[in-house]
């Protein structure tokens, strides 16, 4: 028997890691690091890569919008080759900080079923990390509080998982065989959560390959959001992190509103239709108790006052920041603990712009002008 699986959704900086963190520290659930199988294995045609289909939405009405969210959205198997590489050679499931280390993986790339456990034993050397001991069981929730990653696997474990991915001829199928490999490492009573933040744009695909599976999304003020990433970007960009050559930390208000309003309808859309449960960001800072209780009854798990305060103890702002209190910034990804940071960083010229192009999606989720 196959343990439970949950996965969070919604958008960039938009509190996913915060809830992936609340699920990781209750007894029945096990978390795992962000991670989006769908990216590693497929190519996304979306609207952002067509000027066209940009320019339209911007003057569509919001069911405009909606269509370009669920219905414009086609997805292109990746090359075998690049996908297993996407998957573990220092960008995906195995990030590596550094443009050296990267290029030493991505020479890793195996030619044979054989070449996979000197590639495993490799990537480990490089990364300075150990597997986790053989002679160790599977995982115990009630001593689990944080999120996994590729580095608590055991080394039979992560030649295996790479074995599955590469022996899949269509990296269409990769993405399940991910999910399936990696849930059946945790006991069966056990919920499996997972992360990916823009998975909402392949909500789809993960609906066919996982019918079954809970999802919850995570909304946040897209002018707070906004704020976060040009943080986060520049950061991650000085860092060298794997997705910092991917972001510049230019500025650019319309395109991120324009984006975080795509996906904002599509959230809106899916839970309308039932399809996942919704909460927000400000929500979680504001009614902690209330709205995690939300989500751990919608997942079936505690969801008692005792449950929840412990949640709280582990996962509260000031512990995970190593001391700060909130409102207190520093060069980490855990940056301030604050909402309604936007009108402390944005001109009002700026905070008029971003008003104008997402009006119809903050007005949707509760939010106003000032």
């Amino acid at each position: 028997m196959k343990a439970k699986t949950a996965h969070i959704v919604g958008m960039y900086k938009c509190g996913t890691s915060w809830l992936l963190h609340c699920l990781a520290a209750h007894p029945e659930i096990i978390a795992w690091r962000e991670f989006d199988p769908y990216v590693a294995a497929l190519k996304r045609d979306s609207p952002r890569n067509n000027p066209f289909k940009r320019i339209t939405s911007l003057v569509h009405t919001l069911a405009g919008r909606l269509d370009l969210a669920h219905g414009n959205h086609r997805f292109f198997p990746r090359s075998h080759s690049e996908a297993f590489t996407e998957f573990f050679l220092g960008m995906g499931w195995i990030p590596l900080f550094g443009h050296e280390g990267r290029s030493k993986a991505k020479a890793l790339l195996p030619h044979s079923f054989e070449d996979i456990p000197g590639v495993a034993d490799a990537l480990f050397e490089i990364l300075e990390q150990n597997f986790r001991p053989e002679r160790l069981q599977k995982y115990e929730p009630a001593k689990f509080h944080y999120t996994l990653g590729n580095v608590n696997f055991k080394r039979s474990e992560m030649i295996e998982l790479m074995q599955c991915i590469y022996q899949c001829d269509n990296p269409r199928d990769m993405p399940v065989v991910f999910y399936d490999y990696v849930s059946s490492l945790s006991t069966p009573d056990t919920l499996v959560a997972f992360k990916a933040a823009d998975q909402i744009m392949s909500l789809k695909l993960l609906r066919e390959d996982l019918p079954s599976t809970k999802v919850v999304a995570v909304v946040r003020d897209g002018r707070d959001a906004m704020v976060s990433a040009w943080k986060y970007e520049a950061l991650m960009h000085h860092s060298e992190a794997p997705w910092g050559a991917k972001f510049k930390a230019q500025k650019n208000l319309i395109e991120f509103m324009y984006t975080w309003g795509v996906r904002a309808s599509a959230i809106l859309q899916a839970e309308t239709d039932g399809r996942l449960l919704m909460i927000r960001y400000e929500d979680l800072h504001h009614n902690f108790e209330t709205t995690i209780r939300k989500v751990y009854d919608y997942l079936e798990v505690d969801s008692r006052a005792e449950a929840i305060a412990e949640v709280k103890a582990i996962t509260d702002f000031e512990k995970v920041s190593g001391g700060r209190k909130k409102g207190e910034e520093a060069d980490s990804v855990v940056r301030k603990g604050i909402v309604g940071d936007w009108k402390n960083e944005l001109t009002q010229h700026q905070a008029d712009l971003a008003w104008r192009v997402a009006r119809r999606q903050l007005i949707a989720l509760g939010y106003s002008q000032n």
